[in-house]
């Protein structure tokens, strides 16, 4: 579930009504617990794992988009677009794809750079949050752990906002899924790229 937060108040889902996990341990019935269940520790250490995925799959990604500009500010055919290399995701995406409205090198892979750019733009927001997000972790009696990402946002149209989002163990898995499957594209794409242009051996 996800919600913001703007001057203090909630919008959207209730927060779970169940024990927190934090820096100094579980939050149970007014007391702090030295060390939380070995169920919990075991569910951190796997949504530890999940996360790095996340973060390493998004940079693979990253690091393509940058790779295209750079080699793109060294052919003619590109010399009208800005000769510097921009910083973030976001201002990488918007260069690639004007990259991809003039006819040169990069035409012949405009397929996949779409289809790369649209399904990594969709996991932004998310790969920010976790690895940005402060991060709260909920159990339940049933054994069930949840974990509660916030990160202050700044918003052109509605002032600072707080993101709120929760994730289940099963949501973290397919965000990796999803991303490694997106950075995998984005190699072999890299791959092929190298090889044009002489790099590699094919």
């Amino acid at each position: 579930s996800q919600r913001s937060r703007r001057g203090g108040r909630c919008r959207g889902g209730g927060r779970c009504d169940a024990r927190r996990v934090g820096a100094a341990g579980v939050e149970e019935g007014g007391a702090v617990m030295a060390q939380p269940p070995e169920h919990v520790r075991t569910a951190i250490e796997e949504a530890q794992r999940l996360r790095g995925w996340v973060a390493n799959g998004y940079a693979q990604v990253e690091y393509l988009l940058g790779d295209i500009i750079v080699k793109a500010l060294e052919m003619p055919e590109y010399g009208e677009l800005p000769k510097r290399l921009p910083h973030g995701a976001p201002k990488r995406i918007k260069r690639v794809n004007k990259i991809l409205e003039v006819e040169g090198f990069f035409s012949k892979f405009e397929d996949q750079l779409k289809w790369i750019l649209e399904a990594f733009e969709a996991h932004h927001e998310t790969r920010n949050l976790l690895a940005h997000g402060f991060c709260t972790i909920h159990h339940t009696p049933e054994e069930e752990v949840g974990f509660e990402f916030r990160k202050w946002h700044r918003d052109a149209e509605h002032g600072d906002v707080e993101i709120v989002k929760t994730f289940l163990l099963i949501n973290l898995e397919y965000e990796k899924t999803q991303l490694i499957e997106v950075s995998s594209r984005s190699l072999e794409l890299s791959r092929q790229i190298h090889q044009e242009l002489g790099l590699v051996e094919g």
